[in-house]
């Protein structure tokens, strides 16, 4: 999902709105991480709002570790090509 405030409403802190409503919905209460993905030059807005950059990497029941990899699924009914 997608979440983009039109750009003649940015500065007037719906996006920090949403983050905030997102973050303290109740249905997420129990989520010990909440992850997303933005461009590079959103990250100091991210910041802002409590985000923090981190690792793809995965932490096992063993103690040791795993690189993630993204991925994403694009339904068949979707006009996206796949990369």
């Amino acid at each position: 999902m997608n979440v983009i405030v039109a750009e003649p409403r940015r500065g007037d802190g719906l996006g920090r709105d949403l983050l905030e409503a997102i973050v303290s919905h109740p249905d997420l209460a129990d989520l010990e991480v909440l992850t997303l993905d933005c461009r590079e030059g959103l990250v100091p807005f991210y910041e802002d709002c409590g985000f923090e950059r981190h690792e793809m990497i995965a932490e096992l029941p063993d103690g040791g570790e795993e690189n993630l990899v993204p991925m994403r699924y694009v339904g068949p009914e979707s006009d996206t090509e796949s990369a």
